[in-house]
């Protein structure tokens, strides 16, 4: 079961005077090219220059953006913004964020956490990794033999056993505190006390952990330590290299909270919403909402009332909005024998099987020009097609907690951006030294 130790991570120096908020930076797969110059511009020791380096046209194997990032660490090392914990600590760390106008708190503690492959222990994916970012990962850890970012991962604990531990500490005022640029509030407090380490690891041995976020980081930490071996290097129980940082959540925390990811649909040919209704009528139930009823809030409360399987359809052109509910399994029974029932019921499953792989390229002659893209509000996916010209929307209800772990816990993937676990965790906090 999962292994969980406490580690001397590498930070931002406490006794510099250093803004967190001019440090920290958003994951590296959320950081556009802009935002990528933002944050080279906003200091020179933000921590873009580790996970996200700028690429120049004169870059060689010996110079490049992974040399240039293990360089200023040994800099930033040298020079004392950067520092080495003294004592082996888990790190306590809540997130305060709003979200649907409810302002909410998610709690959890990055350790160090021993590797498994996939399929072999008890800790699961859910999502499937793309070899271009694993490939971007493993050369800048290679160069670093730093975890810089943590992964996110869930474990069941319906009696709130592990965070218990924390509580009962004499903790007052974080150690770390940090407005990040979505305007969640961070605060991590450093926990050395063994007695509560122990039992947390005593208590975390019996539970398996669910990736949440961090599927091509974690992914990297096992391709790293295989690197090792594969050069000869003995990578033993207690070799740095065989654990990877992860920020453990409980299933049941109250702030655990999980945003749908709304499908937006770029260059399709002209759809009216009779030529739409028309192709998915075999399967799906239509309904039209018109006037307040269409706006992207009330969408969202249609999409919540629906029993079974429902999407929201925005079309261009079109002011009104409509409903999709799916009728009955038979086609996805048919259209995914080798999936499991759970896997089928995902809407997200339907989405892309029934409608984006079969009814719409079958009615249209082919979909090879189709690009989509993903957004979280439906605000967002209104705005796309009414005021920037997108050719359609699907708007999906969140996945829920207990579909991602009957699935993920039988070893099965769920479909890509089926998930968007919020806040994400940002980059600059902990890092975690595997020399």
């Amino acid at each position: 079961m999962a292994v969980i130790l406490p580690f001397r991570a590498l930070r931002y120096s406490t006794h510099q005077a250093l803004d967190l908020s001019l440090v920290t930076a958003p994951p590296y797969d959320c950081i556009d090219p802009e935002m990528q110059q933002i944050l080279y511009d906003t200091h020179p020791h933000n921590i873009v220059r580790l996970i996200l380096g700028l690429e120049n046209s004169t870059d060689t194997p010996t110079d490049n953006r992974y040399t240039r990032a293990a360089k200023c660490l040994r800099e930033w090392l040298s020079a004392g913004v950067l520092t080495r914990e003294k004592r082996p600590a888990l790190y306590l760390y809540e997130q305060e964020f709003t979200v649907a106008g409810r302002t909410l708190v998610r709690r959890g503690f990055i350790a160090r956490v021993a590797l498994e492959e996939f399929g072999k222990g008890s800790i699961f994916p859910h999502e499937q990794t793309f070899s271009g970012p694993k490939e971007d990962r493993l050369k800048l850890l290679q160069a670093t033999h730093v975890n810089l970012s943590q992964v996110l991962a869930l474990y069941p604990d319906e009696r709130n056993e592990i965070m218990s531990i924390f509580d009962r500490l004499p903790l007052v005022s974080p150690d770390l505190q940090v407005v990040d640029y979505a305007g969640v509030i961070n605060r991590v407090w450093i926990v050395t006390d063994e007695s509560a380490a122990s039992e947390v690891a005593a208590l975390m041995h019996r539970r398996p952990l669910f990736i949440a976020d961090g599927h091509h980081r974690y992914t990297t930490a096992l391709n790293y330590r295989k690197c090792l071996i594969d050069k000869g290097e003995t990578v033993g129980e207690h070799h740095p290299a065989n654990y990877t940082s992860i920020m453990c959540v409980s299933m049941s925390d109250p702030g655990l909270v999980i945003l749908p990811t709304h499908r937006i649909l770029e260059n399709l040919p002209p759809l009216s919403a009779d030529r739409m209704h028309e192709i998915l009528k075999d399967h799906f139930v239509w309904h039209k909402f018109t006037g307040a009823e269409a706006t992207s809030g009330r969408m969202e409360d249609h999409l919540a009332k629906c029993r079974g399987i429902c999407f929201g359809v925005y079309l261009r052109g079109d002011q009104a909005a409509y409903t999709a509910s799916l009728k009955d399994q038979t086609a996805m029974d048919r259209l995914a024998p080798d999936r499991s029932p759970a896997w089928r019921h995902l809407d997200v499953a339907v989405l892309h099987r029934l409608i984006l792989e079969r009814l719409l390229p079958d009615a249209l002659g082919g979909l090879k020009d189709l690009r989509l893209r993903y957004v979280h509000l439906g605000s967002e996916a209104f705005d796309a097609v009414h005021e920037s010209g997108s050719s359609a929307a699907f708007l999906l209800r969140p996945t829920r907690m207990d579909q991602v772990q009957s699935i993920a816990g039988t070893g099965e993937l769920m479909p890509h951006k089926s998930t968007f676990f919020y806040p994400k965790l940002i980059s600059g906090l902990t890092m975690n030294p595997l020399d």
